[in-house]
């Protein structure tokens, strides 16, 4: 069975209209290892899943479906070929992190993993603290 309506437009296959939606709802991006990642736009803490990974072909079989089109292996090897390559073109490599990484304004950013996407940014300002430790808690020489 053809996937290509004969009277649309050329590039209106299943992988192309999966492509274009993905090129619009991801920044596609490299690491400094050449790894292609696709970066979720316009969110404040956007994750950045890898191209060739299994999650990113799950959302992209997930997206295909809501169109209605159901996503072939063979489609599914197109279209990461195809993000793979517009990835690559891309200017300069994006550094990524893993849970922890540079904050914005110095310090430090942790990741808590959370499904909303917390973080926590600490700097260092001098420190005026002083901890106490419960007694059960204290070594013994």
């Amino acid at each position: 069975m053809d996937d290509v309506d004969a009277n649309a437009p050329q590039g209106n296959s299943r992988a192309d209209r999966s492509v274009r939606e993905a090129r619009d709802k991801y920044e596609l991006i490299q690491d400094r290892n050449g790894r292609a990642y696709a970066l979720t736009k316009h969110e404040p803490n956007a994750i950045a899943l890898p191209i060739n990974g299994r999650v990113f072909k799950k959302v992209l079989r997930k997206d295909a479906h809501k169109r209605n089109d159901l996503l072939r292996q063979d489609d599914l090897t197109l279209i990461i070929d195809e993000l793979n390559a517009h990835a690559a073109i891309q200017d300069a490599p994006v550094e990524l992190y893993l849970r922890v990484g540079p904050g914005s304004s110095g310090g430090i950013e942790i990741d808590l993993g959370t499904p909303d996407r917390k973080r926590v940014r600490l700097k260092s300002t001098g420190s005026g603290l002083t901890f106490h430790s419960a007694p059960s808690a204290q070594c013994e020489m």
